[in-house]
């Protein structure tokens, strides 16, 4: 058995959890979102988004774009008479960027070639529709590998913490005092129990029951004193717990505890929702009337069929204009946005 003491100053300076990093990071670009008067909201890690989320943030960002120009070319060969003649990719800024070549569009009727301008924005779409849908159905999707009612699994624990060298990455608590914890929500509920009865001091004298896999399955006890909410912030918690951690832990620890830190669950969530805010970002911002953006020609040809009896100097006015008067309002979203942003 171990006696924790936390220092209640110390520790409400320092400690910090991993998970309330994203969700702060949340809040703080949600909050910012309310403020601003821009519907786009750019996502600049280290900026407004914690930089550990760079390059899950490109990952995501590469795939979105794959995606949109991979519709564009399905669209031309489900054509059967556009052809598509070369791919590419780019890096702007250091972000990915594509394209595909097709053949043919130009020639094409109308709503053939408005089909293939499209088609981009509506795969997007599609891949923000199934990376949303795998978000919520993520603890079923790796049901077979990890299981979310076999503790809470520690995934870090910072050298400020008091719990630093009692609690290590693969640990997995299982009960704090009389309450049994199958999940980080059952250690939360359990923390709020212990606050709502603490005594005047706000300190109090906890039991955390923790199964260590790497030991073989070892169960200890570990008795923290200081304010219950201290221990919430004392360590980086993660509701997945791989199944086969009493096998695997104990033959390779070190490895287990390096995969148990990397918190893959946390990192896959967090690719698939930035999937889905850039896929459909990029849907909307090619869908829009923007100069040289799909758009662009999408809403000539559409602005073509519904003023089909105009002179054709009346029509690129209006062509023109359209796509003058997009092209500023995304700049002016942009500049709006820009300036909203600070540190996060």
């Amino acid at each position: 058995m171990v006696h924790v003491e936390a220092m209640a100053k110390a520790g409400l300076a320092h400690l910090a959890t991993y998970g309330d990093t994203l969700l702060s990071s949340a809040a703080t670009v949600a909050r910012r979102s309310e403020a601003s008067t821009s519907i786009l909201q750019p996502l600049v890690p280290g900026v407004n988004l914690p930089l550990w989320h760079a390059p899950y943030l490109l990952l995501a960002a590469a795939i979105a774009t794959v995606v949109h120009e991979a519709g564009h070319a399905l669209a031309a060969a489900a054509d059967g008479e556009m052809r598509v003649v070369g791919v590419g990719g780019f890096l702007a800024l250091f972000l990915p960027g594509a394209y595909v070549r097709i053949e043919g569009v130009d020639d094409a009727g109308r709503w053939r070639a408005l089909k293939v301008w499209c088609a981009g924005a509506w795969h997007n779409i599609v891949a923000a529709v199934v990376a949303a849908a795998a978000t919520l159905a993520l603890p079923l999707l790796l049901a077979p590998v990890y299981s979310t009612s076999g503790g809470a699994l520690v995934v870090g624990v910072p050298q400020s913490s008091a719990l630093a060298g009692h609690l290590h990455s693969g640990d997995v608590i299982v009960g704090l005092g009389r309450h049994p914890v199958t999940g980080v929500a059952d250690l939360a509920r359990a923390i709020g129990s212990i606050t709502a009865g603490e005594d005047s001091s706000g300190f109090c004298l906890m039991d955390i029951a923790v199964v260590s896999p790497a030991a073989g399955g070892a169960r200890r006890h570990l008795f923290f004193q200081g304010p219950p909410l201290i221990l919430s912030r004392s360590v980086a918690l993660s509701p997945y717990t791989p199944r086969l951690a009493s096998f695997l832990a104990p033959l390779a620890p070190a490895a287990y505890a390096a995969a148990a830190a990397a918190d893959g669950p946390l990192l896959l969530d967090v690719t698939l929702r930035y999937l889905v805010s850039l896929s459909l970002a990029l849907a909307v911002v090619n869908m829009a009337p923007v100069a040289r953006l799909d758009g662009e020609a999408a809403w000539a040809l559409f602005l073509g069929g519904i003023l089909r009896g105009a002179r054709a100097g009346t029509l690129r006015r209006v062509q023109g204009g359209v796509v003058a008067a997009g092209t500023a309002l995304l700049v002016a979203n942009i500049g709006v946005a820009a300036l909203s942003l600070a540190p996060a």
